[in-house]
């Protein structure tokens, strides 16, 4: 079959009218309708992606930021429970000697086991210091309100 158009002078007319011509013969002769693609919503959905992608490795590298503070507490816990314990064990040894009357207690080993508790007590008051600066960096107060920031939107944009 063979398609005819009238003779155009602009060149974007005359690719136009060959499109629907060609369009025209497959909706009758064919029985096929063609469909003309708009590429902007598949452009729009691209560029969202690449931002939901952005978004993701950001989220990602928080969470990896996150998790090794979290191993990081952790570790710092449980120096600081065995501070505690070495702590209170040193203390109750001192009140099971006091207590038992049959303990000669002399002066110096007095003054040995509180210099042994003072120092237990100093290394935890340091490890309770390190503690908190590592928990609040900005050396806020302890006792100032946290209030809620509230949800900012996805990835920083508006809700």
């Amino acid at each position: 079959m063979r398609l005819t158009s009238g003779l155009s002078e602009d060149r974007e007319e005359a690719i136009n009218r060959a499109a629907d011509l060609a369009i025209e013969y497959m909706k009758t002769m064919e029985k096929k309708v063609l469909v003309d693609y708009n590429y902007y919503p598949l452009e729009q959905q691209k560029k969202a992606f690449e931002r939901v992608s952005a978004c993701l490795l950001e989220k990602s590298e928080n969470i990896r930021q996150h998790s090794s503070t979290i191993k990081e507490i952790t570790r710092e816990a449980r120096i600081y429970m065995e501070i505690v314990r070495a702590a209170s064990k040193k203390i109750h040894d001192l009140t099971d000697v006091s207590s038992d009357p049959g303990a000669s207690l002399s002066v110096d080993s007095l003054k040995k086991s509180l210099s042994e508790i003072r120092d237990a007590m100093d290394a935890l008051q340091n490890s309770t210091d390190a503690a908190y600066l590592s928990l609040h960096p900005e050396e806020m107060s302890p006792y100032e309100d946290l209030s809620d920031t509230g949800y900012i939107g996805f990835c920083g944009e508006g809700s």
